[in-house]
């Protein structure tokens, strides 16, 4: 990874069944039945699908100058994603796992802001906010689900550093 680059790590958490029983069961990632294994790794990869969309056509409307006329969800999702390109950084790549975002930071502000952004549940709950619809949870019969965003200690310590340095 280059200097100023960081790893934020995003995946499914929390799982809510829709049971016919209609018995509430919360989920840890620690003790995840086999089936609510299979629904989070559904959920990232649903997740990293639509995100990779939409970081292209954001690439996109920023190279032309002008913003498309476009649906409401898309606006919603390119929402959340503006909020981690804030201050120049940018996604530079998307892996799969849960889904990670690597992002370039040109700025001490920059990346103090994502580390923010990331800590104090802001990214979770536009990624909630924008993600979780009904028509997502009926498709995989859950009442609910949450996020889980982590940001390294370490690499947020090296990247300061870095960018500090002017080590890039």
């Amino acid at each position: 990874m280059s200097a100023g680059t960081v790893q934020v790590s995003v995946s499914a958490a929390d799982l809510e069944l829709d049971e016919c029983s209609g018995a509430k069961r919360k989920s840890r990632p620690t003790s995840l039945s086999v089936r609510e294994k299979h629904l989070v790794a559904q959920m990232n990869v649903e997740l990293l699908e639509t995100m990779l969309i939409e970081v292209r056509n954001l690439r996109r409307v920023a190279s032309s100058g002008h913003e498309p006329r476009s649906l409401q969800r898309r606006k919603t999702l390119l929402h959340s994603i503006r909020q981690l390109t804030r201050y120049r950084r940018e996604i530079v790549d998307v892996y799969e796992g849960s889904m990670i975002f690597c992002i370039r930071c040109w700025t001490v502000r920059a990346l103090t802001d994502l580390w923010t952004l990331c800590r104090s549940g802001r990214l979770r709950d536009a990624l909630r906010e924008d993600f979780v619809t009904d028509t997502l949870l009926a498709k995989y019969h859950l009442r609910s689900f949450d996020f889980i965003v982590s940001f390294s200690d370490t690499e947020y310590e090296l990247c300061k550093t870095e960018l500090s340095q002017g080590l890039f």
